[in-house]
């Protein structure tokens, strides 16, 4: 009642303050305190959800104006607990809200927190950190939330902002670039990744790869990347240089070692993959180019990389990194969960593909 007091003095003090009395001040009272109970409670209360029913029979505009909310909520509300609107129960809508409430009320712990800090610092991303918590059982916030705990820890001083890719990385605008890098490249008979089996692009079959090379500042240091399309496991080795031969020595060796199954190579059209006929024939496999300036044809290849440059950001110099540090990012990045695997990890996935030979070596 004081309410509605207080808001008749506000609107009697804007007609006095325009020299005009109208008469249809109840009205804007009235409206007037709609638009506050929209704003003071954003759910619907029982109450409410009754007044729906018993107008269920008009338009939700027409319902929204006469309780107070917006025709979305009414549409959402309706849309949510009554496929056929003749079917929509008071009762067991709020229940249902209810029961939604406190699921979505999570309570933060020490110990969520702490496996957050953990999950960070093993440079997980927060849909990572709560994909993986779910399968294991374990209670954690939403992706949501925990980006909002590492935005709240970052005015507050702390640096978990920084364990993510993205930190602080200005926005680039990318242009479009024509198709093709020379005349020499387009004529060159390399075999297009158009001739490449279907079942590739299916990501079914363990043993498609994909290749690509991280280069250091002022060009020294490579690194080959080499990543399985289906669980996006990665193989990672230092060359000293670019060149073919350099290249094609790292990409035999490091399947070969590996002992996984190969069934297709896909690359760009780097001059580092020149010598891909002596690769595909040391490997007894077939070697496809992407088009041009198409880095999505090799997505998960383009992943790693950029899972590569949060331990080795581009102005860094790894031209002498030895190779155990190499092998430890790597296994680092084979140790995060993902969401393509149902977060589990790339090598949880090729355990399971070595405990099953006749399902990992089949074309």
């Amino acid at each position: 009642m004081q309410q509605m007091n207080l808001l008749s003095i506000m609107v009697f003090l804007q007609e006095s303050q325009r020299g005009v009395s109208s008469p249809l001040v109840r009205h804007k009272v009235l409206c007037l305190q709609q638009s506050l109970n929209c704003c003071i409670m954003s759910h619907l209360t029982l109450n409410q959800r009754y007044q729906i029913w018993a107008l269920r029979h008009e338009k939700p505009a027409e319902i929204g104006r006469k309780i107070g909310k917006h025709r979305s909520v009414v549409c959402r509300e309706l849309a949510r607990n009554a496929p056929i609107r003749a079917e929509y129960k008071p009762q067991t809508a709020h229940q249902t809200y209810q029961q939604r409430k406190a699921k979505n009320a999570q309570k933060a712990t020490s110990a969520m927190y702490q496996t957050i800090v953990d999950g960070l610092q093993k440079e997980w991303s927060p849909d990572q950190i709560s994909g993986r918590s779910q399968i294991e059982g374990q209670p954690m916030l939403s992706r949501a939330a925990i980006y909002n705990h590492i935005w709240r820890d970052q005015r507050q001083g702390g640096d978990l902002y920084k364990h993510l890719r993205h930190a602080s990385k200005p926005y680039r605008k990318r242009y479009g670039k024509p198709d093709g890098r020379t005349k020499a490249a387009k004529r060159a008979s390399k075999p297009s990744i158009d001739q490449r089996p279907a079942i590739v692009d299916t990501k079914t079959r363990f043993g498609d790869w994909e290749l690509d090379t991280v280069i250091g500042p002022d060009h020294k240091g490579v690194l080959v990347t080499i990543t399985e399309r289906s669980c996006n496991y990665l193989l990672m080795k230092r060359v000293p240089n670019k060149s073919a031969k350099e290249v094609r020595k790292a990409i035999t060796a490091s399947l070969r070692e590996s002992g996984l199954p190969v069934h297709t190579l896909t690359s760009d059209n780097g001059t580092e993959f020149a010598d891909y006929e002596g690769i595909a024939s040391e490997l007894k496999t077939d070697f496809y180019f992407a088009h041009p300036y198409h880095a999505w044809e090799r997505g998960a290849n383009e992943h790693n990389n950029k899972l590569i440059r949060q331990f080795i950001p581009k102005k860094m110099d790894f031209s002498q990194m030895p190779a155990e540090e190499v092998k430890t990012y790597q296994e680092r990045i084979n140790d995060r969960p993902r969401k393509k695997l149902n977060y589990s990890t790339p090598n949880e996935h090729i355990k399971i593909i070595l405990s099953t030979p006749f399902v990992a070596f089949q074309t």
